[in-house]
Order: structure tokens, then C-alpha cells, then sequence
């Protein structure tokens, strides 16, 4: 019996050592020079030496001494796959040279002082899932090289100063579930091409200029619980074919020059599920 317990003992001391070891190595696991390069321009470029927060930030060292414990990173199998700094006074350009982070999973910008274009080459993050840079002062347009990260499932790019169009390229998200353009100030029509996205939960595109009529083909978005089409110069009629999304939750138009008689069947739906409406009084 002795022996057995010594047995036991040892063996559980060696795999704690073993676990400690391991934890050890993938904190130091070295990254890509690609990855490294890319921290390095995405500090310079955002005045990191006056983030809020730049704990263990050693721009000046190697790729070998990125680890976990550089705020705000996380890494996997020796990649940047997160980076989330924000309310972390990030002040200047994101840096072309984010293209260099081709396993990055998760890109946190938010609430910063970015006040500059989203680079074109942020379509070559093709692993990127969740994208947010909103409160950022953002300029520019929505760069279409957007469409190009088949794995996306959140934009959130609201509250910044982004113009121009919603590019219908978008629609090629297929895997997008939440879609935050609104407190912008984009402009031309609601494209038909969003309809397309089968996953999306969330369509915000409140207090931009947008014209134009809501399409009918926005009844195609089964799963979508949100629709914020508040404050624009949108016109027409509201489309009965939004009676069709059977997971509605939240209907908002308000501020806009709609005509706001809805068909007896939507106002049937409203009531039955319950749906948050707000638009104009006729």
C-alpha cells in the first residue's frame, strides 16, 4: 500500500511539474516576425508609448519575447489570434502592416481617438471573426476588402464618421450575425444584396444619411432579431414582407420620411410576438 501511494504521489507531482512546464512554454512561445511587425507598426502608429495601458509593450526587443502577458494579447500556438485595447487612448492610424496578423481572430479598437481610414488591408486578415472599432473617429469609407473575411460574425463600426455607401459586397458575408454601421454618415439606399445574409441577428443603420425605400427582400432575414433604420431620409412604404421575420424583437424607424401605415398583417405580428416598435405617428 505504501508503494502504491509513493506511486501516486510522484505521479502527481510530475504532472503538475509537466502542466507548469507547458503553461511556461506557451507564454514564451515565439511568434511570427509577421505578427511582431505588425504590434510594432500598430504601436507606433497609435502613440503607444501614451496608451493608458502598454504593460510589457517591448517594441524594441524580438518576436521571441511576445507573449500573453503584453496587455491586451492573446496568442495560440504561437499567433496573435486577439487584440483588444480599447478605452486604452490609442491616438493616430491603424497601420497597414496589420495585414501582417493573418491568424488574428479578434480585433478590439473601440473607443479611441483612431481618426483615420480603416486600411484596405484589413481584407487580408481572412481568420478575423470579430471586428470592433467603434467611438474611434473612424474617417473614410467602409473599405470593400471588408467582404473578403468569410469568417466574420461581428462589424461593429458605429459612432465614428465613416461616408460614402454600404457596399453590396457585404452580402458576401455569409457567416455575419451582427452588422453595427449606425452614427455614421453613410449615404445612398439600403442595399437588396443584405438580404442574403441568412445569419444576421442585428441590422443597425440608425442616424447615417441613407435614402431610397426599405427593401422588401429584408423579410429574407429569418434569424434577424434588431432592425434600427432610425433617422435617415429613408421614404416609401414600410415593406408588409417584414411580417415574415418570425424572430423580430426590435423594429425601429422612426425619423424618416416613411409612410408609416403598416399592412394589417405586420401590425397582426407586432402585436402577437410582441415586437419594440417605434416609428412615426401617422
Amino acid at each position: 500500500m505504501k508503494t502504491v501511494k509513493l506511486f501516486t504521489l510522484l505521479l502527481t507531482a510530475f504532472l503538475t511539474i509537466s502542466l507548469i512546464l507547458s503553461t511556461s512554454n506557451q507564454m514564451k512561445a515565439q511568434v511570427s516576425q509577421s505578427d511582431f511587425e505588425a504590434l510594432v507598426a500598430l504601436y507606433k502608429s497609435t502613440s503607444g508609448d501614451k496608451w493608458d495601458d502598454n504593460t510589457n509593450w517591448n517594441i524594441n526587443g524580438a518576436a521571441s519575447d511576445v507573449t500573453e502577458e503584453w496587455y491586451g494579447l492573446s496568442i495560440k500556438n504561437g499567433r496573435v489570434v486577439g487584440i483588444e485595447l480599447d478605452y486604452n487612448n490609442l491616438t493616430g492610424a491603424i497601420p497597414a502592416e496589420i495585414n501582417g496578423l493573418s491568424a488574428l481572430e479578434v480585433l478590439q479598437l473601440s473607443h479611441n481617438n483612431i481618426n483615420s481610414d480603416i486600411p484596405s488591408e484589413i481584407g487580408s486578415l481572412k481568420n478575423l471573426k470579430e471586428l470592433y472599432i467603434s467611438y474611434a473617429g473612424l474617417t473614410g469609407t467602409i473599405p470593400v476588402e471588408i467582404a473578403k473575411l468569410s469568417n466574420l460574425k461581428v462589424i461593429e463600426l458605429n459612432h465614428n464618421k465613416l461616408t460614402g455607401i454600404i457596399s453590396d459586397k457585404l452580402s458576401e458575408l455569409a457567416q455575419l450575425e451582427i452588422l453595427y454601421l449606425d452614427e455614421n454618415e453613410l449615404t445612398g439606399k439600403i442595399p437588396v444584396e443584405l438580404s442574403n445574409l441568412s445569419n444576421l441577428k442585428h441590422l443597425y443603420l440608425s442616424y447615417n444619411k441613407l435614402d431610397g425605400e426599405i427593401p422588401s427582400e429584408i423579410g429574407a432575414l429569418k434569424k434577424l432579431q434588431r432592425l434600427y433604420l432610425t433617422n435617415n431620409k429613408l421614404g416609401g412604404k414600410v415593406p408588409c414582407e417584414i411580417a415574415k421575420l418570425s424572430s423580430l424583437k426590435r423594429l425601429y424607424l422612426c425619423g424618416n420620411d416613411l409612410d408609416c401605415t403598416l399592412s394589417g398583417k405586420l401590425t397582426s405580428i407586432i402585436a402577437m410576438n410582441k415586437i419594440d416598435v417605434k416609428i412615426d405617428k401617422i
